[in-house]
């Protein structure tokens, strides 16, 4: 019963947590492919078109990443009003704010998992996934104290 009673508590439905799990598969295998594409055989025009992709690594990252982003910061408009009646009923900013970091590190947390499991699979080189991982762990820190700004409609 407990399980079922925080749920309910969480900001995050089961769309957001979609969203925002497909939003971070993206950014994830998209690093685990562009890092396959560096240990491929390719021919020659093959390997010139790969060659562009990976020279832009940072980039498209950058950009994927952007879209992480993004999400947070709709969710954050989105649930601005829940938030304030939360408030209202007697949950604490403390609380929320906690509830949320825990969901926001467990959805990424599930993501980067099965983004190593892959990458081990295939053997590849892990940095960039934990440079992602990292990035995004600091993303969630910062946006956390965006939930204080919705504490007054």
């Amino acid at each position: 019963m407990k399980n079922k009673k925080e749920v309910t508590k969480s900001l995050f439905r089961k769309v957001d947590i979609v969203e925002l799990g497909c939003a971070y598969i993206a950014v994830f295998f998209t690093e685990t492919f562009i890092c396959y594409m560096k240990n491929l055989h390719l021919n020659l025009a093959q390997r010139e078109i790969a060659e562009q992709i990976i020279s832009h690594k940072v980039l498209i990252e950058l950009l994927l990443s952007l879209l992480v982003v993004v999400f947070y910061y709709q969710f954050l408009v989105r649930k601005k009003t829940e938030i304030f009646c939360r408030i209202l009923v007697g949950d604490t900013m403390r609380e929320m704010t906690a509830r949320y970091l825990k969901d926001s590190m467990k959805i990424l947390g599930s993501t980067f998992l099965v983004c190593v499991l892959v990458k081990f699979v295939f053997m590849l080189d892990l940095r960039g996934s934990y440079y992602l991982l990292c990035l995004f762990m600091l993303f969630i820190l910062i946006s956390s104290s965006q939930v204080h700004r919705y504490e007054k409609f």
